[in-house]
């Protein structure tokens, strides 16, 4: 992307694209140092004791990640499925005129 930037001239762009970068860069290492080279505040505390004292709450924490296992898996078992209709929202935005056609008219 720099390069094609560059190569037509559009400085700007270039600058901008490079210094959101470098912002990104620094955000991810602020948080790396947060998560990993920073003192927790009880370390003596282990993991077992935190996920008991949770009670109810863990489920909370489980849902998103069953949602998204379960969604990565019906994604790899019905792969076809979501190909096709992939395939069908690329079509649908590289050609707009029965989109465009129905919101003119009022109604999907």
């Amino acid at each position: 992307m720099i390069r094609a930037g560059l190569g037509q001239g559009e400085w700007l762009l270039v600058g901008v694209s490079i210094a959101v970068s470098l912002f990104t860069l620094l955000s991810m290492l602020k948080i790396w140092h947060y998560a990993f080279l920073q003192a927790h505040p009880n370390p003596k505390r282990d993991l077992q004791q935190v996920w008991m004292d949770l009670g109810q709450k863990r489920i909370y924490l489980l849902l998103p990640i069953l949602c998204l296992a379960g969604l990565n898996l019906s994604m790899g078992l019905f792969a076809e499925f979501f190909l096709n209709l992939t395939g069908q929202f690329a079509e649908e935005l590289i050609h707009p005129t029965a989109y465009i056609e129905a919101v003119q008219r009022g109604g999907l």
